[in-house]
């Protein structure tokens, strides 16, 4: 850990989350916070690199109604633990109804370009177009999911048209060729 660095800090917003997982970002608005320099080791820097790749846009849920109506929350490849706790991946706060530990998870497969729903791990349930989940679910552009009071609207970036694979090459394929 990294002298002076708080697990969790204060985002200009006044929103807090912990700079450990997420660094110097903050999860709910996106603002940065200046954290102190640190000389890495090379296997810190490849971890950190790592991490940057992990933390990648895959897609966003967009609040649509509840306590935190207009609210986006990005989502990254692999599991999106959602809950009413704030060390959840997506945050849900106000809403009563919500699980405070994965109450639900959105979960991006690389291999298979697709985005899946699936129940948590608590008591709470998450429905998908006005349905139970109760196994995985796949998820498309603009599917609703509701969980405790809160409906989302579930925005894809990463898809069988585009990934974050896709756009390396084509930077490495257009390397030296200035744009206009």
């Amino acid at each position: 850990m990294a002298e002076g660095l708080r697990p969790i800090e204060t985002c200009p917003n006044g929103h807090r989350y912990n700079t450990w997982k997420y660094g110097d970002t903050c999860k709910v608005c996106g603002a940065k916070i200046k954290l102190p320099e640190t000389k890495k080791t090379p296997e810190e820097e490849k971890q950190a690199k790592e991490a940057q790749i992990q933390n990648r846009v895959v897609g966003w849920l967009v609040c649509m109604k509840g306590s935190n109506e207009g609210m986006d929350y990005r989502l990254k490849a692999g599991k999106n633990f959602i809950g009413s706790d704030p060390n959840m991946d997506v945050y849900i706060r106000g809403d009563r109804k919500v699980d405070r530990k994965k109450h639900a998870v959105v979960m991006y497969d690389d291999m298979t370009r697709k985005a899946m729903l699936l129940p948590g791990e608590s008591q709470g349930m998450v429905y998908h177009r006005n349905e139970a989940v109760y196994a995985p679910v796949e998820l498309k552009a603009m599917d609703e999911i509701e969980i405790g009071k809160s409906l989302f609207f579930f925005i894809p970036f990463c898809s069988t048209k585009f990934t974050w694979e896709d756009f390396s090459a084509y930077k490495k394929a257009n390397e030296g060729n200035d744009a206009e």
